[in-house]
């Protein structure tokens, strides 16, 4: 299970103390994610009739989506991956899921567990929602000039009032002088924080606008 995280007002430092011991006891930390108890998806190659409360994800990006989450907003967790241990939503494939009416946060993640979208807040009804993934143009190229290794990425829109998870996923992590491409929509204001592996703030930039097909973010030395 994996704990949703914790809402981005307070200081990067203080978000990771105060989830740390329930987070750590469950998955690791936010945006690691096990899907011990899979739950079956429906399946189709072609989007289904959306009935009351249905799903249907659209995979338009060039990345295999192997976990998704459709998650009650109300809930502190993700819950289990719909597409359980063997399911995927290939690029260009769409499935559609059975969920009951209400307000949910979804999050598509690759092979790796890095995050590819995620959408919080979302109203399904008896007349479902279709969520579309798109092949995103846009890019965030993070350069990692701080001399620690990056084990946790937060990127999310300036409007949001929670970071989401870690764009780097389980076992990610991006070295002294790496650098990694992370995928946004464009024409929107971006907040983003990088972290160590001890869970410090190496770097955090808000309200961030990303027009350009390239972004540059520089994590800077100590």
């Amino acid at each position: 299970m994996s704990l949703k995280l914790a809402l981005r007002s307070r200081p990067g430092a203080l978000i990771f103390a105060a989830i740390a011991a329930a987070t750590l006891a469950c998955s690791g930390f936010p945006g690691v994610v096990e899907t011990s108890v899979p739950l079956a998806p429906i399946e189709t190659e072609d989007p289904l009739p959306l009935s009351n409360g249905a799903v249907s994800l659209v995979n338009d990006s060039l990345h295999t989506i192997c976990f998704l989450y459709i998650s009650p907003t109300s809930s502190d967790d993700w819950g289990e991956s719909r597409l359980g241990t063997a399911g995927t939503i290939g690029s260009g494939e769409t499935q559609t899921f059975e969920a009951a009416s209400g307000d949910y946060d979804l999050r598509a993640e690759d092979c790796d567990s890095a995050r590819v979208a995620e959408v919080r807040g979302v109203s399904i009804s008896g007349a479902g929602f279709v969520w579309v993934i798109p092949d995103v143009p846009v890019t965030v190229r993070m350069v990692n000039n701080s001399g620690a290794t990056v084990c946790y990425v937060f990127i999310s829109p300036s409007t949001d009032r929670a970071w989401g998870g870690d764009w780097l996923g389980a076992s990610e992590t991006i070295g002294p002088g790496g650098s990694r491409d992370f995928a946004v929509p464009p024409g929107e204001d971006f907040d983003m924080m990088a972290a160590d592996c001890d869970q410090n703030t190496l770097d955090d930039q808000r309200g961030i606008p990303i027009t350009g097909e390239i972004y540059t973010w520089t994590i800077p030395e100590p």
